[in-house]
């Protein structure tokens, strides 16, 4: 019915086990695999992270997510117009613990978060999600000037 669908990855069989089923009437996480996920054309910068900051999982699955996504915004790049000033900045979407964050990569190469909401009903405004954000910040500007120091 129009809902988008993602990869969720969890680290252990008992937290996918838990997270899979219903979430209302019409949308059911089903088991999948990163083979198939791969298959149907995600990469890494589109997997969900299923586990919340400071669960068990998250700090294996996060990193990795965040660090696909930065490579993804550098490549994409932003479109500057003839003055040198960014017309179209690169954004990136990360899901964490079925929240999405919109984090965008300005003309001054920072990173920062621009939005935030729940896949499905929830609230936003929460310690968790609010720490989440900070968490996204150094993660994401750890990786941007990892990337940048790696580059020739």
């Amino acid at each position: 019915m129009g809902q988008t669908s993602f990869p969720e990855a969890f680290t252990s069989p008992e937290a996918q086990d838990h997270a899979r089923g219903f979430i209302n009437e019409y949308i059911e996480f089903i088991p999948t695999t990163w083979a198939e996920a791969q298959a149907a054309g995600f990469d890494h910068s589109d997997i969900a992270v299923g586990p919340a900051l400071g669960e068990i999982g998250f700090d294996v699955i996060a990193p990795m997510v965040v660090s696909a996504a930065v490579r993804k915004m550098q490549q994409t790049g932003a479109i500057r117009n003839t003055a040198g000033t960014i017309r179209h900045p690169a954004r990136a979407s990360i899901t964490i613990s079925r929240i999405r964050y919109e984090i965008e990569l300005g003309g001054d190469n920072k990173f920062q978060v621009i939005a935030i909401s729940p896949i499905y009903d929830g609230a936003t405004d929460t310690p968790q999600t609010r720490e989440t954000v900070l968490w996204l910040h150094r993660a994401f500007a750890a990786c941007g000037d990892r990337s940048a120091r790696e580059q020739p």
